[in-house]
């Protein structure tokens, strides 16, 4: 779900999908020990995720008892698609949710997403999404501007800017700018980087 709605799939320095999505360190992007079904049947996906409980799980948290569990669901027609999706990792009082939705218009593509949930301390924590990709030619033009907030921690935002050229159906070469800042317990400073690269899906 997280990945559909940001335009840079999670990748490259100008992802939102951490910032708008993944706030708080509440979800995980693997799970050790676990067990998967997928079903796909006329436009509609459903996923399913349970692991055991372990500390690795719990993100090195003694005592974290709980079985990570995950749940999502989409539906794609045409130019539209709509998903939602839920985690329940390892550790007491952390979960979270996601729904956005993403739409075609033909010069452009635009994505919504949003997410609440609570950290492992039990701090509320909500967060959103918004981005865009334009294709000019060959070219994908992306941006997205992503925002959070933790209670007690604070907000951080984030903002991400990329060009990505399509050598084929399965290489691109890209070039992409992100900036973070916020006021945070921990981060109270912009920060800026960028990236240039090829990727090749074999």
């Amino acid at each position: 779900i997280q990945n559909q709605i940001d335009p840079f799939a999670g990748e490259t320095v100008a992802q939102g999908r951490d910032t708008g999505m993944r706030f708080g360190g509440i979800t995980k992007l693997r799970v050790a020990d676990s067990v998967r079904y997928d079903l796909s049947m006329s436009g509609f996906n459903l996923g399913v995720s349970v692991a055991e409980a372990n500390v690795t799980n719990g993100g090195g948290v003694s005592g974290a008892e709980n079985k990570p569990f995950s749940i999502a669901a989409n539906y794609g027609a045409g130019p539209f698609w709509v998903g939602i999706g839920y985690e329940n990792p390892a550790d007491e009082d952390d979960k979270v949710w996601n729904i956005g939705g993403r739409y075609n218009f033909g010069f452009l593509t635009a994505s919504l997403g949003y997410g609440k949930g609570t950290t492992a301390s039990g701090a509320d924590a909500k967060g959103w999404l918004v981005g865009v990709t334009v294709p000019v030619g060959a070219f994908d033009l992306k941006a997205m501007y992503a925002s959070n907030d933790v209670d007690v921690v604070g907000d951080t935002k984030k903002a991400g800017i990329g060009a990505h050229y399509n050598l084929s159906k399965r290489t691109k070469i890209y070039v992409d700018y992100g900036k973070v800042g916020g006021k945070t317990q921990h981060f109270n400073a912009e920060k800026s980087g960028y990236d240039l690269g090829v990727k090749h899906v074999f």
